[in-house]
């Protein structure tokens, strides 16, 4: 049995069609994984919003630095540090 020549250019074509609308689903898909915030972030964004709402300088700090310890690699541990910075050049 001989396979035809144009049965065999629509499988390559179907193939490489498939593989490459796979890929981007899938870069599409981890994309939004990322932007949806998990439990950790939540609770970093909590304890900074509780830092700021702090009128004592000194338990203000200490909330940011916990920011900062606990949660060291997100956007609020950032944040957490500028806030201690304008502190810093406030007085």
């Amino acid at each position: 049995m001989q396979l035809s020549f144009p049965l065999l250019v629509g499988l390559g074509l179907g193939v490489a069609i498939g593989f490459v609308v796979g890929f981007l689903v899938g870069i599409i898909s981890r994309t939004e994984e990322k932007k949806t915030p998990t439990k950790r972030q939540g609770k970093a964004e909590k304890l900074f919003h509780q830092a700021l709402a702090e009128d004592n300088a000194h338990k203000k700090h200490n909330l940011l630095k916990k920011v900062v310890d606990r949660y060291p690699r997100s956007d609020w541990a950032d944040k957490a540090l500028e806030e201690v910075m304008k502190i810093r050049k406030q007085g």
